[in-house]
């Protein structure tokens, strides 16, 4: 007489092909989530740029045009040029973002330190793209250093 068995369980193959597909979706999704904080690391700092200039026109208005001390005024914890000097003052890569006066008018140089690689350098720049002070030439990079006049 014949013994009827029936399976129970699952198998090795099918454990196997279980975890190779999840392992798959975890490599997609972590690549995907490094490229989404690349992205908001450089909305960020695209961010931080264009209120910093707009703080030094606020700046070089009410100071009866001079540019002395700007960069002190503008990071100053009871200012009234930028709503939260504290965090802007922080690259999104962790550095301190320097100000100086450049030219005779309203404009300033932004350097932004710690910028991990050319990659996100070039993003920067690409982003910033029209934002410059007139006759300031384009933003560059040095390394992991971002500067640009605005």
């Amino acid at each position: 007489m014949e013994v009827i068995r029936t399976q129970r369980g699952i198998g090795l193959l099918e454990l196997m092909l279980s975890l190779a597909i999840i392992a798959l979706l975890l490599v997609m999704a972590t690549r995907y989530f490094s490229s989404a904080r690349l992205s908001q690391q450089i909305a960020a700092a695209v961010s931080q740029v264009q209120a910093i200039a707009a703080a030094s026109q606020s700046y070089y208005i009410g100071n009866n045009n001079l540019m002395t001390g700007v960069s002190t005024a503008i990071f100053a914890s009871n200012n009234t040029y930028l709503v939260n000097p504290a965090s802007t003052q922080h690259s999104p890569w962790g550095g301190n973002i320097t100000i100086a006066p450049f030219g005779t008018n309203a404009a300033v140089t932004i350097t932004i330190p710690d910028v991990p690689d050319a990659n996100t350098c070039t993003r920067l720049i690409a982003a910033l793209q029209g934002s410059t002070a007139p006759g300031a030439g384009a933003p560059s990079c040095q390394g992991t250093v971002f500067k640009g006049n605005f």
